[in-house]
Order: C-alpha cells, then sequence, then structure tokens
C-alpha cells in the first residue's frame, strides 16, 4: 500500500516515483547541460575578446605614439618656417642697410674728393 498526500507547493508525495519526475530531471538537466555549455562559449569569446583588445591596446598605442610624433614634426615645421621667415627678413634688412651704406660712402666719398680738389 502505498500513501499519497500532498506537500506545501503541491507536489504529490508518492512513496513511488511518478512517471513526471523523470521528465522534470531530465528537464533540470538539459538546462543544466545548457548553461554549462552558454558559459563555456561566453568564457571562450572573453578569451578572444581578451586577445583582440590586446591586438587593439598595441594598434591604439602605436597610433597615439606615431600621431605625437606627428604633431612634434609638425610643430618642428612651424618653427622652421618662422626661422626661416625672420631669417630672410634678416638678410633683406642687411642687404638694404649694405646698400644704404654703399651709397653713403659714395657720397661721401665724392665730398672728400670734391673738397680736396678745390
Amino acid at each position: 500500500m502505498t500513501t499519497r498526500h500532498t506537500d506545501h507547493e503541491g507536489h504529490r508525495g508518492d512513496d513511488a516515483p511518478s512517471a513526471a519526475a523523470p521528465a522534470i530531471a531530465n528537464e533540470t538537466n538539459r538546462q543544466t547541460l545548457e548553461g554549462r555549455r552558454l558559459t563555456q562559449r561566453i568564457s571562450i569569446l572573453l578569451g578572444q575578446r581578451t586577445g583582440l583588445s590586446r591586438v587593439m591596446l598595441v594598434v591604439l598605442t602605436a597610433a597615439l605614439i606615431l600621431g605625437l610624433l606627428g604633431f612634434a614634426v609638425h610643430a618642428l615645421w612651424v618653427v622652421v618656417v618662422i626661422i626661416i621667415a625672420l631669417a630672410l627678413g634678416y638678410v633683406g634688412a642687411n642687404s638694404r642697410r649694405d646698400r644704404t651704406d654703399a651709397v653713403n660712402q659714395s657720397q661721401e666719398d665724392d665730398l672728400d674728393s670734391a673738397r680736396h680738389a678745390r
């Protein structure tokens, strides 16, 4: 004789296992298996992303360094252009002063020779 009663959740409490019990156990095992597979897939994907993120980190670091070097070279070109402009201005002013000095010197020489000729 088997005793039948229900517990607080409404499940039958038979001494003999019912047909629904293996189905619930199979469903639980299947969900557990799917959970394990999902966990494995996620860990594999995260492992791959870690590798990709390292590559991305290296690429971004190289881009940052090369960008800073490019900016420094660009800044140096700006400095070089300014120095060339200043040097050309100095050369132009110097040649003008030399011409002015040459004209003044020739005028003084003319005046001196005119004074000595008298």
